[in-house]
């Protein structure tokens, strides 16, 4: 007896996601994945049907507070730790910004998370189980997945260790931990600024 399996579209489909989103998944191991001879992904109904179930699980809550006529911008906070994604959200809402806040526990769960839900800025810490934030922004920089998206590491390692990883370029803003939310505020308001201008 075969194992069923779906074309990357059928995957697309039964997800409710873009082929390309599909293929970003497949690459970065959510996805289990063949190909026939002729090089064409077929992904395996197991992991679709999985994954389905965890996207149930874990997609996050739009923010209430905001309707969607009033969003501007698109948040996804990405953290290990629920007593600092919690404070991060609080924070945002606080500020009265025109954002929808996700959240995601880590690399697996962003990357989920990416594939319903284009943020517009994504603000992750580095070390986390899992795919850490190492990983999730190679296969993001590598996929092109969120090309025009600001990203913002939040994170307590050392400059120097960070200088050393080739995919941070001057286009990822970094904030060091213990996070100083005036720093953080300043960036994503002044980021906030440039859509409404």
């Amino acid at each position: 007896m075969h194992e069923k399996i779906y074309s990357t579209k059928e995957a697309a489909d039964l997800l409710n996601v873009t082929p390309r989103t599909i293929q970003l998944w497949a690459d970065s191991g959510i996805l289990s994945v063949g190909k026939t001879p002729g090089g064409h992904r077929r992904i395996k109904a197991d992991s679709v049907h999985r994954l389905i179930e965890s996207m149930d699980e874990i997609a996050p809550p739009t923010n209430p507070s905001t309707a969607a006529s009033d969003t501007i911008l698109t948040v996804l906070l990405v953290d290990d730790d629920p007593a600092f994604l919690k404070m991060l959200r609080t924070a945002l809402e606080q500020w009265q910004l025109p954002v929808n806040i996700q959240t995601a526990k880590d690399g697996y769960e962003a990357l989920i998370s990416i594939g319903h839900f284009k943020p517009q800025l994504l603000i992750t810490d580095l070390n986390m189980p899992g795919i850490d934030g190492f990983r999730m922004l190679k296969i993001i920089q590598e996929s092109a997945l969120l090309e025009n998206t600001s990203i913002c590491v939040v994170t307590g390692m050392a400059q120097k260790q960070l200088e050393s990883e080739s995919l941070f370029n001057k286009d990822i803003f970094i904030i060091p931990k213990p996070v100083d939310l005036s720093k953080l505020k300043n960036f994503i308001m002044d980021y906030v600024a440039t859509l409404v201008q």
